[in-house]
């Protein structure tokens, strides 16, 4: 059996979780016996598939220091254009039994008598609200435009001829049948998996990189949505409060990176904030075993592998309450959730974490035990069932 994943990135390239998704889930898809080839932006052979990759005209496939403005966003089109046509050949060649779009914003136009599985992380209307809740400035408006017109569109038009549709968890989907009109019959939830070290050794960790204090870490895309701009004010707010002795990283890039920089200048925690900008997968992990607490405070989320990755590394999460992490934090079980926008309650949450050792602790043996029941090995089974299916005929996976 082959199929073919159609996907804007692919390791190297990466943006968020979807390479993440991808460099987890192809490899052990390969080892189920089936075939895979991607067509993708950049990207290179993980563990023996055929990669097709094509140059993108805009910046469609990597983190960005800047806003998207107006001409990369007829640029996007392009490479979008391009890309499915380019899919679509590759398939025309009748040597598949499937095509895996991953995140139909990026499939639309693809073409081909096989069965279509699309995996979505988050929707382009769901991107739409978070963007309203963070809206500041007119650099955003082409973002907004985009995700609110073309982006919804470009959905629809992929989603519309799936035969099966995985949503990374149970608000994604109910976003694909509420907005989208997608039949729930078939929306499967698969969400992301993570893999669980069997020992971790933070003050080893700790030492490697510098660290004797008590370490915060934010790791991901350094986007409106994400509002890291809230971390650093809990910071600024937990230093104020008499909390000098702790260090904290922020790793990641995207358009709003200089402002965060600047912002950090501004609350005088330049000695305490590092920004670090992409990290590889060695040296994240090392990070997540070193860092005491995980935060993410951001408005709007798919199903996060960062979280899942801080949680098997015993890093304690607080994150905001919002139903897309509600699904994996459960506050003071195996992490902490603050109302979304509320710095003070977040602030709350670290000066807390920072100066009870015996809470910590505590939440974070249990966050390592939530991480054991997310597998990618797992993850990679329901694929492979559904393929199977799809190939049969049979839509009772």
């Amino acid at each position: 059996m082959r199929i073919l994943i159609v996907s804007r990135e692919y390791p190297p390239a990466s943006v968020g979780g979807i390479s993440r998704r991808l460099s987890n889930l192809v490899p052990r898809v390969l080892k189920m016996g089936i075939d895979v080839d991607v067509v993708c932006f950049g990207g290179s052979s993980l563990a023996g598939e055929r990669v097709f990759s094509l140059d993108p005209k805009s910046p469609i496939s990597y983190a960005r220091s800047r806003r998207l403005s107006i001409y990369d966003g007829t640029r996007v089109l392009t490479d979008v254009w391009n890309l499915d046509r380019y899919a679509s050949m590759i398939l025309s060649s009748g040597r598949y039994d499937l095509v895996q779009v991953e995140e139909p914003v990026f499939g639309p136009f693809i073409s081909s008598s096989v069965p279509k599985v699309v995996t979505t992380h988050v929707t382009q209307l769901g991107e739409v609200g978070a963007l309203l809740e963070v809206f500041n400035s007119s650099g955003q408006i082409s973002r907004l435009v985009f995700s609110g017109t073309i982006g919804w569109a470009f959905d629809r038009l992929c989603l519309r001829d799936a035969d099966v549709v995985v949503a990374v968890g149970p608000v994604i989907r109910t976003e694909l049948c509420r907005y989208y009109g997608v039949r729930e019959e078939i929306v499967r939830v698969i969400p992301n998996g993570v893999d669980v070290p069997r020992k971790v050794n933070k003050v080893e960790a700790k030492r490697e990189i510098g660290v004797d204090n008590i370490l915060f870490l934010y790791v991901g895309r350094l986007v409106d949505r994400k509002r890291v701009g809230d971390f650093l004010a809990a910071l600024h707010m937990v230093r104020q409060r008499g909390l000098e002795d702790f260090s904290a990283l922020i790793v990641g890039s995207g358009p709003v990176g200089h402002a965060l920089t600047r912002l950090t200048s501004g609350l005088r925690l330049g000695d305490r904030v590092t920004f670090t900008g992409h990290v590889d997968d060695r040296m994240l992990f090392h990070l997540f075993e070193a860092a005491d607490v995980f935060v993410l405070p951001s408005c709007y989320e798919g199903n996060p592998i960062s979280v899942m990755e801080a949680m098997a590394y015993g890093c304690v999460p607080v994150v905001s309450d919002i139903p897309h992490l509600r699904e994996i934090v459960r506050t003071h079980e195996n992490g902490l959730t603050y109302p979304v926008g509320d710095v003070e309650s977040l602030a709350d949450a670290l000066l807390t974490l920072a100066t009870d050792d015996e809470l910590r602790a505590s939440i974070s043996l249990a966050a390592r035990r939530s991480a054991l029941h997310f597998s990618w090995s797992g993850v990679a089974s329901k694929y492979v069932r559904i393929y199977h299916a799809l190939k049969h005929g049979d839509r009772t996976f």
